[in-house]
């Protein structure tokens, strides 16, 4: 209970005491949250640990994914994957101090890492982010929304939707663009396709 459509839950490595649960959006105004549960008491907070105001509001659209740098005890850096204005995009924050126990994030910390234009429809989002056993940050994203992929996007190699992407959150290959905060690794077979 208390919770507004929540749709994923997941935790810091080596955090064994908390849950974060997503909530995908709040009904007005559109705000996704990040709530923690002490799962020792089983306690939901009664504070957001962070809320995005402005994400979208459609019935598959909104906060949709969580996922903690392997090494957020010492960086406090953690990603989201929601929809906003017809993008899906992937964002960086990092957590108040002291990182292994904030209970708040710092919502001044975001950085954009990755968006994926999403123009045709509002549902079909994706939205899973997790981080592999390479470091690497992985994201699926849906393939563009309708019944049946009529665009085709999920077939086509062009196309970033429907795909599950993998990228280097740990550096920056695009350093003249803002907007691109991330490295696309060495063994990528598609790197030089879209």
């Amino acid at each position: 209970s208390g919770l507004s459509r929540p749709c994923f839950v997941t935790a810091p490595p080596g955090d064994t005491a908390r849950a974060f649960i997503v909530e995908q959006r709040t009904n007005a105004p559109a705000t996704g949250r990040i709530r923690i549960l002490d799962i020792t008491t089983n306690t939901l907070a009664a504070t957001p640990y962070l809320s995005i105001a402005g994400v979208s509001s459609g019935d598959e659209e909104g906060l949709l994914g969580l996922a903690f740098h392997p090494d957020f005890a010492t960086n406090g850096f953690f990603y989201v994957y929601y929809s906003l204005s017809g993008n899906n995009t992937v964002r960086r924050y990092q957590a108040d101090a002291p990182y292994a126990t904030s209970t708040t994030a710092d919502a001044a910390s975001n950085t954009q890492v990755i968006t994926f234009s999403h123009p045709s429809a509002s549902n079909h989002n994706g939205g899973w982010i997790g981080f592999g056993p390479d470091n690497y940050l992985y994201i699926g994203t849906g393939d563009g929304g309708s019944a049946n992929d009529p665009p085709g996007n999920a077939q086509n190699i062009n196309s970033y939707l429907g795909k599950m992407h993998r990228i280097d959150v740990n550096s920056d290959g695009f350093p003249g663009d803002t907007t691109r905060n991330y490295a696309i690794p060495p063994t990528n077979p598609f790197a030089t396709v879209a």
